[in-house]
C-alpha cells in the first residue's frame, strides 16, 4: 500500500515542531483511507522539538484559511498524536511512504518518533520522493489542486499529491507498456 505524508511545522530541519499530520492511504488508482490529526505545539516544545523564527514569519505571511488550519482546538499532545498515526499505519507492514521531498516529512516525523522513544512506523527504504516522480513523468502538483483547497493543510496537500502521483504512475505504465 502506497502512503502520503505532508506535515504542517514550524520549522524545516529535523527536530522542528509539528503542527499537523495529514496521510493517505491510497493504490495507483484509489484513495483507500485518510488520517488527519493536530499537535499541540507546547507538546512538542516540551518533547525537545525547536520552533524556528523565519518558520513563524513565513506562516504569517500566508493565507488566512492556512493559519486557521494551525489554530485545532482539537490538538493532541505529540505522543499521543504518533500513537494515532502509527495505530492508523499498521494496517500494512510493508507500507511505501511517499512525501514532497526526500529531507522534509519523513525526516521530520522520524526525528519526533526519536525523540519521544516511540518505534518509527515504517522503514527508511521504503521512503519514496513526490518530485522525483512528478519530474520524471513531466507532472507539476498544482495541476491537481482543485479550486477552494486550501494551501499549506496537511490533509489537503497530502491528497493534491496524491492525484498528482497517481497521474505519473499511470503515464509510467502507459510508458512502460508501449516498450
Amino acid at each position: 500500500m502506497h502512503v502520503m505524508l505532508d506535515l504542517e511545522t514550524l520549522g524545516s530541519a529535523p527536530g522542528s515542531v509539528i503542527l499537523s499530520i495529514g496521510a493517505v492511504a491510497f493504490t495507483q488508482t484509489d484513495i483507500v483511507h485518510t488520517f488527519e490529526t493536530a499537535i499541540d505545539a507546547r507538546s512538542c516544545q516540551r518533547a525537545g522539538l525547536r520552533i524556528d523564527a523565519d518558520t513563524v514569519m513565513w506562516w504569517l505571511k500566508q493565507g488566512e484559511d492556512a493559519r486557521q488550519a494551525l489554530l485545532s482546538a482539537d490538538a493532541v499532545p505529540l505522543h499521543a498524536a504518533l500513537a494515532l498515526f502509527s495505530e492508523w499505519l499498521s494496517f500494512d507492514r510493508c507500507v511505501t511512504l511517499w512525501s514532497k521531498g526526500p529531507s522534509f516529512d519523513a525526516v521530520l516525523l522520524a526525528s519526533a518518533y526519536r525523540v519521544t522513544g516511540l518505534p518509527q512506523p515504517w522503514e527508511y527504504y521504503n521512503e519514496r520522493c513526490v518530485r522525483t516522480i512528478l519530474e520524471l513523468a513531466g507532472i507539476e502538483v498544482k495541476e491537481y489542486r482543485r479550486d477552494g483547497e486550501t494551501r499549506h493543510h496537511a490533509l489537503t496537500d497530502a491528497l493534491v499529491q496524491v492525484r498528482a502521483v497517481q497521474a505519473a504512475m499511470k503515464l509510467i505504465q502507459t510508458a512502460k507498456s508501449t516498450i
